[in-house]
């Protein structure tokens, strides 16, 4: 059974963004999220000693969740020109090191994921780098998920000592309490220490509607009576997309040149970023 690690790499790129000061080549591109794109992924490859990765972007397109709902994820900032024209150099370097990546229109990078995983999970371990609370979901007995923020990796015991829950009872504990990072409105009100308490009651969102009356305070009773509609709406909303139509198999994981010495990675880095500061074509 070998091991298998699927990054969300937009995650990534917008942490290191925001987390790194602003860092420029002579020729004025942003290097700040390429490198700290680039310090977390091999830090990884070589505490884990990675043969088989997958690197997942989102794309600029609206996806399926957009449609649903317009305000889906309309806190966030709208990504700055300094950070986008760095991730085509990104995806350059990928290439360059052997590691593939993917993304597909009207899908985010969780959704792809998501594919990846149920694809082969009951064949493989996965190991997902990830900082989103919706991927909890996506916990089984093969699967874990690794936080590249500090490391701390989280497995279904994880999910059951902190929440008591099971990994697909996450879509109902969003559904009720929302999830501000990507703007998941739930039930105003409600946050998880309530939610957790509804769930450990009643078990699942259906359960509790179905149940209502057996909510004691009125407050919150009438709180979940008026905000039915958001609160499915929600539980839609941070659903991953297990299906997607594409095919891949195990083997198209593995990193095609594996030996890259570390220590030339920082020389294949300035390398890449000289050729693309030459064709401002490349960048656009």
């Amino acid at each position: 059974m070998a091991e298998i690690y699927l990054v969300d790499g937009s995650s990534i790129v917008y942490r290191s963004f925001y987390s790194i000061g602003k860092l420029e080549t002579s020729t004025g591109i942003q290097t700040n999220s390429i490198l700290g794109f680039f310090n977390t992924l091999f830090k990884f490859l070589k505490e884990y000693k990675i043969r088989y990765i997958g690197i997942f972007f989102d794309l600029k397109e609206p996806t399926l969740r957009h449609k649903k709902f317009q305000d889906y994820k309309i806190k966030r900032k709208p990504m700055p020109d300094e950070l986008s024209s760095q991730i085509p150099v990104i995806k350059e370097i990928l290439q360059l090191i052997g590691i593939k990546y993917f993304e597909i229109p009207g899908y985010e990078a969780d959704d792809i994921i998501a594919t990846f995983t149920e694809k082969f999970k009951n064949q493989h371990k996965v190991f997902i780098i990830t900082g989103d609370k919706d991927a909890l979901q996506l916990l089984d007995k093969n699967v874990k998920i690794i936080n590249p923020a500090n490391s701390e990796i989280k497995d279904i015991e994880y999910l059951k000592k902190k929440y008591n829950l099971t990994p697909e009872k996450i879509t109902d504990l969003l559904a009720l309490a929302g999830d501000t990072s990507d703007n998941i409105p739930g039930i105003p009100g409600i946050g998880e220490k309530t939610a957790l308490k509804l769930l450990h009651q009643f078990s699942s969102l259906e359960e509790l509607y179905e149940n209502i009356e057996k909510v004691k305070s009125e407050k919150l009773k009438e709180k979940i009576i008026q905000n039915r509609e958001i609160a499915f709406l929600s539980k839609e909303l941070v659903k991953l997309h297990k299906n997607i139509d594409i095919d891949i198999k195990f083997e198209n994981l593995k990193i095609s040149s594996p030996d890259i010495p570390l220590a030339d990675v920082p020389a294949i880095i300035s390398s890449t970023l000289f050729i693309l500061s030459k064709n401002s074509n490349s960048l656009s």
